[in-house]
């Protein structure tokens, strides 16, 4: 009895994916399967160059080639749409050896992959001052909704700083880093046709996180001011409106 075309399929992507030889495919002749399995490879290798350029500047080629072929065998694509390909990444150089002298890699990883998210993000409309004003008029009652296109990352290191630096040195130049470790709150956004980091205090931080969770005014302020006692809520409220970062 034939097999079913998805059956083959599955089939033939396993086999592209973990590098086997073609054993039981009978869709093409096993002279050419090489060349499938290997234009797959430099695909998908290609496809997570794209989307994580800081973090293969950072560990090279030669390292970022070997991770790349790991991910994609530990975690071949499930669809065809591939926007979602990707996002394990980061936990997964987390865990493979040699990127010890380098322990903020990861973290460009997640941020790179906010990045991401965020290009993919609707805009919605925001909300005016004017209409929040009239909203604010019983902050008891008050619910705030926080734009689909903003994500957040906490680190240990100066992410978007480091981001930063490289974006701006160019493709073929890698400053010299050091960094030393250091607390850092980011909100990472689409601005347009572009992505724009902004660097939060903590206290702006856990009020987004919080909207971000359940629009609740009342808690998402307690939480900010727990974890900055000296948190400007106010000021920071017009910052919102005016970087677009509430909807309706």
């Amino acid at each position: 009895m034939p097999k079913k075309l998805p059956d083959t399929q599955h089939n033939m992507l396993h086999q592209l994916i973990a590098q086997e030889n073609g054993d039981g495919l009978d869709i093409t002749p096993q002279k050419n399967f090489s060349i499938y399995r290997n234009n797959a490879r430099l695909l998908l290798r290609d496809f997570l160059k794209d989307t994580f350029p800081v973090t293969a500047k950072l560990v090279g080629d030669a390292f970022f080639e070997t991770a790349a072929r790991d991910f994609m065998q530990a975690f071949p694509p499930q669809s065809g749409d591939m926007n979602g390909y990707g996002a394990d990444f980061p936990a997964f150089l987390q865990r493979m050896p040699g990127l010890q002298p380098h322990p903020y890699v990861p973290d460009m990883a997640r941020l790179e992959w906010a990045a991401h998210d965020a290009y993919l993000s609707p805009v919605k409309p925001a909300l005016t001052a004017t209409a929040l004003s009239a909203a604010a008029a019983d902050p008891m009652a008050l619910k705030l909704y926080i734009q689909p296109h903003v994500f957040l990352l906490r680190s240990g290191w100066d992410i978007a700083g480091l981001w930063q630096t490289i974006t701006e040195a160019g493709e073929n130049n890698l400053p010299e880093i050091t960094l030393q470790p250091v607390e850092s709150f980011t909100a990472v956004y689409r601005d347009g046709p572009q992505i724009g980091l902004w660097s939060l205090t903590e206290g702006g931080y856990t009020f987004i996180e919080y909207l971000q969770s359940a629009p609740d005014f009342p808690t998402a302020a307690s939480a900010a001011m727990a974890a900055e006692p000296d948190f400007a809520l106010d000021l920071f409220l017009g910052t919102l409106v005016q970087q677009k970062f509430l909807t309706k």
